[in-house]
């Protein structure tokens, strides 16, 4: 066997691997994991495509990086120009999605063609980011199959609106949560992953988690390209990359400290809540991963490190290996986090200002008329290529609660949590001024000291200024903040390792990785794990607490064409109870959690309050016929009643449709569930 084909056979073994592992762990249909191996090969088509469109944008970028780099990019426009061909008139549909995928073919082939470019890949480099990105996604898929349930914290949401765009056709797009009412939130990190469930035929519940794992495994990926701009060599970078997502912070001793070395769900869950004072908290890349958490700040996270990057090589490296396209992908990936999740966008905001400040005036006498005005065009083209792409999709949701800003007041967070959050870097510190006290033309302590600074600048921010509210405030750039630690920390420690021949050092650099271990066993074991039967399937998961709804999931998956309206129990937020079939199926909710709706969406108190009524009213008013008339006024198709509604509104719900079979029609009928059509 030639050593070529060798090198593939980390590959060759992945479709192996994943039905080993579907037997054991994953439990789905045998044409459930083909359709996961189709959604890999999707991420594998991107990355080939849009290769050769880096390697000529590109040049003086290593071949692996512009690889890893083109597996992002290539998704990313696959969800803008679907987006784009939906809002002039197509449909939200397979179709659209191939012509997506045309249309980035057609300039590959141009390059490839009029040899503009040879669009080659060294087999090793190919291999390298290949695995990476298979293995990770693997890994963080058998993980997801031991807490499949999507029953808790915002999943409830994430799942509604993802399975709703995946099987939504037209624009405007509707709230998932509140029927022919537009959808007022940041969407487009749901919809690009939207596209492969869309285009496969993926059941969302299965669509969720391999959405999940691909987060994952595009943030290892997206670090890796960093680790590779800063000249870290290919395997060690690789090895770099996979520990990123698995940095812990200092809170996973004390918790352990303060519940009495007791692991259990709450250790877990007050890892992230350190502050202990106004409901404050902030996240890191791990806990959210283990959590599974699809949330607008996690989808983010690959885009976050990709602006970073080339946020890096604008200022960091100007005048040195720099060009137009730098430029140009320094916009596409800042404008991306605004339109998936716009605090990111502050967040990056906020951590330039102190950056470009300190830059300017450390390379002061340094800097040259010509760099400087270099970085002013660079970033220009930057913001022109983030307007144009972006402020469409951006302003096709605005509408929810407007941007304040206003001072923290008597507020204060716990200084003490942040040290739980953070504090893994201020104990790099004195180690990076013990080594390199007078070695400021380090790149790597450069970077170490700006992201110390601009860390500090978003503390002292937090610390002084609320934008729409405290909590988020915190949240969202603190999380961003942890994003960044995550990143750096196997970085600088490399560094270290690599330059110190301090014994003193070593012996501290080896006591912190330890910790790091224990830190990664301690989130390992406390994450909220299902004591049931793995499976990759988030709504197969049901059964285990709504076993008549999981039934009636399936039945509708298989039965019913979406877009349809629905009407279930409502209620308030986190009650998992409500709009549950609707946020499985893809289905319209009349109404879904209230507090979601109204706060989070800004969605009109009155229709709120007005829609909670009439649902009331189907259940338990007399009239009838005139409850009838104000549904089918309002688009409504189906009608749900099972133990939630029978537990809320009466065992005796059933026959109360049942006996109008002029209004309507049973469509399905289970042992103690019951699905009825409005009649038009």
């Amino acid at each position: 066997m030639s050593s070529n084909v060798l090198k593939f056979v980390p590959l060759l073994l992945l479709p192996f691997i994943l039905y080993v592992l579907n037997i054991f762990f994953f439990n789905l249909e045998f044409i459930e994991l083909i359709k996961v191996f189709f959604w890999y090969l999707f991420f594998f088509l991107t990355g080939l495509l849009t290769y050769p469109l880096l390697k000529l944008m590109l040049p003086d970028l290593l071949d692996d990086a512009k690889y890893a780099l083109s597996k992002i990019v290539g998704f990313l426009f696959v969800g803008i120009l679907t987006w784009y061909l939906g809002r002039i008139g197509f449909s939200f549909s397979r179709f659209t999605t191939i012509i997506s995928f045309c249309l980035i073919l057609g300039p590959t082939l141009w390059i490839v063609l009029r040899k503009k470019v040879k669009p080659t890949l060294d087999t090793v480099d190919f291999v390298t980011v290949e695995t990476l990105f298979a293995y990770v996604w693997t890994l963080f898929m058998l993980i997801s199959s031991f807490r499949p349930d999507l029953l808790s914290g915002e999943k409830p949401m994430d799942i509604s609106i993802l399975s709703f765009l995946s099987k939504n056709s037209d624009y405007p797009i509707q709230d998932p949560w509140a029927a022919n009412v537009s959808f007022n939130y940041y969407y487009f990190g749901y919809f690009i992953f939207s596209r492969p469930i869309n285009l496969f035929g993926i059941i969302p519940g299965v669509g969720y988690h391999l959405s999940l794992s691909t987060i994952v495994s595009l943030t290892s990926v997206a670090s890796f390209f960093l680790y590779r701009i800063l000249n870290v060599k290919r395997f060690i970078a690789v090895a770099l990359a996979i520990l990123s997502v698995f940095i812990t912070t200092p809170a996973s001793y004390h918790r352990l400290i303060k519940h009495g070395y007791k692991l259990n769900g709450s250790y877990f869950w007050e890892l992230t809540r350190t502050f202990e004072s106004n409901g404050a908290f902030a996240e890191y890349p791990l806990w959210s991963f283990l959590f599974g958490d699809f949330h607008p700040h996690v989808i983010t996270y690959p885009f976050i490190i990709l602006a970073i990057c080339f946020f890096i090589r604008l200022i960091i490296f100007a005048g040195k290996s720099t060009s137009i396209y730098d430029s140009v992908l320094f916009g596409v990936f800042l404008g991306a986090t605004l339109v998936i999740s716009s605090w990111d966008a502050i967040a990056i905001f906020l951590l330039m200002i102190p950056i470009i400040s300190l830059l300017l005036y450390w390379f002061r006498k340094k800097l040259s008329g010509l760099v400087f005005r270099t970085i002013i065009f660079q970033s220009l083209i930057s913001l022109i290529c983030l307007f144009v792409i972006y402020l469409p999709i951006f302003f096709s949701y605005l509408g929810g609660r407007g941007l304040s800003v206003s001072f923290l007041n008597n507020e204060v967070h716990s200084w003490n949590g942040y040290f739980l959050q953070y504090g893994y870097l201020l104990y790099l510190l004195p180690m990076f001024l013990i080594k390199y006290w007078k070695q400021e033309k380090n790149e790597s302590v450069m970077i170490f000291f700006l992201l110390f600074v601009g860390g500090c600048f978003i503390v002292l921010f937090t610390q002084n200024f609320i934008i729409i509210d405290s909590i988020n405030t915190l949240f969202k750039l603190g999380t961003n903040l942890g994003l960044l630690v995550s990143l750096f920390i196997p970085y600088f420690i490399l560094r270290l390792m690599v330059e110190s021949k301090s014994k003193f050092l070593n012996c501290g650099l080896l006591f912190f990785v330890g910790l790091l271990c224990g830190g990664v066993y301690l989130n390992m074991v406390t994450a909220p794990f299902l004591s049931g039967k793995p499976t990759l399937n988030g709504s197969a998961a049901l059964k285990r607490y709504f076993s008549s709804e999981e039934v009636l999931v399936k039945w509708i998956n298989k039965n019913i064409k979406i877009p349809a309206v629905i009407v279930e129990k409502g209620g308030e937020s986190y009650d998992s109870t409500v709009a549950l079939v609707a946020s499985h199926t893809g289905m319209l909710s009349f109404l879904g959690p209230t507090g979601h709706v109204g706060y989070g969406r800004n969605v009109d108190p009155v229709i709120i309050s007005e829609r909670s009524q009439l649902i009331r009213d189907l259940y338990v008013a007399e009239d009838l016929d005139k409850v009838y008339q104000k549904f089918l006024t309002a688009g409504v198709n189906y009608i749900k009643v099972g133990p939630i509604e029978k537990k809320e509104f009466g065992q005796n719900v059933t026959e109360r449709f049942s006996a109008r079979p002029d209004l309507f029609s049973k469509v399905y009928n289970g042992a103690d569930i019951s699905l009825f059509v409005i009649n038009r």
